[in-house]
């Protein structure tokens, strides 16, 4: 999509997620706009039930897509999506180094110490846990 402005938006998901069209089947009004529009909260204060726009007769909202992220499921049973979004006028190496980094992050090398490092995504960083407290944590558990 050509966006007019200065700031450039653009998505990292994590290997797996798919894309479609928002609301699908979405329900499209060729005759007032090419994508989905809703007439509803919080773009316009109106109160109303989320109904498509079918005039432009008030402040609308669009969505052009909408992902279905792979889901990490945790062991509660919940489940957490990650994703990166930034919009920005340039970023040095473009976005698919940003992507590696989070993806596919460089391996670490602990020279010293006793420590275990394991990448968290939601971070964007290594966390490093020295191991007497891991084991420590494991054996109350």
């Amino acid at each position: 999509m050509n966006l007019k402005s200065e700031y450039k938006p653009f998505y990292i998901y994590q290997p797996g997620t798919t894309l479609g069209p928002y609301g699908w089947p979405p329900e499209l009004r060729p005759e007032y706009s090419h994508f989905p529009v809703w007439d509803h909260w919080p773009v316009n204060q109106a109160p109303t039930d989320g109904r498509y726009a079918l005039f432009p007769d008030r402040f609308a909202s669009a969505a052009v897509m909408s992902p279905d992220p792979k889901a990490l499921i945790q062991g509660s049973g919940s489940a957490k999506v990650l994703f990166l979004v930034r919009p920005d006028k340039a970023i040095s190496g473009g976005p698919c180094l940003l992507d590696r980094s989070w993806l596919q992050p460089a391996a670490v090398t602990i020279t010293s110490g006793d420590f275990t490092a394991k990448f968290e995504p939601s971070q964007r960083a290594y966390v490093l846990v020295r191991k007497l407290l891991a084991q420590r944590i494991q054996s109350r558990g």
